[in-house]
């Protein structure tokens, strides 16, 4: 995953075509809105895997097994803590 700070003048849409995802990809992985700030740091995935919570799954292994992080799945998600439960579903950001 690719990160990018917003510069003056920038929109969701003119930084989705510099990077070639689409602007819903973009605001999914950052839990954000249709408005963006100059300064803010953006992830910019290429793609979402889903993957369904086992028992016994934490965002560690999770994160282990698809090569990410757990602040990036917790973005991605929108979680704002670790807890997880079995069934539900989350977005893995692809690299």
């Amino acid at each position: 995953m690719r990160v990018y700070t917003v510069q003056p003048g920038d929109t969701l849409w003119e930084i989705s075509r510099k990077f070639g995802v689409s602007v819903g990809l973009i605001k999914k992985a950052n839990c954000i809105g249709d408005v963006i700030q100059v300064g803010w740091v953006l992830y910019i995935p290429r793609a979402f895997q889903r993957y369904i919570v086992q028992w016994g799954d934490t965002l560690w292994g999770i994160s282990q097994r698809f090569g990410t992080t757990v602040a990036l799945l917790k973005r991605a998600n929108c979680l704002s803590q670790d807890m997880i439960h079995a069934g539900q579903i989350l977005r893995i950001p692809l690299a």
